[in-house]
C-alpha cells in the first residue's frame, strides 16, 4: 500500500504483471495508456492490465492498496 500527499507517485511507468489499486482513504486520479482518466475515492477499486502504461496523481492525502496476480 502507500499513503503519500499531494503530487506524483510513480510517474508514467507499467508493471510486468496485472494489478488492482483499492483507494481506501483519499483521492488519486489514475491516467491510463495516456488517453482515459479516472478520479478515484475511497473505495474504489482499479484493474491495470500488465504492460499498460499508467500514471497515478495524488489529489490529496491518500492511502491505497495495491494488489497483484504474482
Amino acid at each position: 500500500g502507500s499513503n503519500t500527499t499531494s503530487g506524483h507517485g510513480l510517474g508514467k511507468h507499467h508493471d510486468w504483471q496485472n494489478v488492482w489499486f483499492w483507494q481506501c482513504q483519499g483521492k488519486t486520479k489514475w491516467i491510463i495508456k495516456e488517453k482515459e482518466e479516472y478520479i478515484l475515492s475511497p473505495g474504489d477499486l482499479i484493474y491495470v492490465p500488465k504492460n499498460w502504461t499508467h500514471e497515478v496523481i495524488a489529489l490529496s492525502h491518500r492511502v491505497g492498496i495495491s494488489m497483484s496476480d504474482t
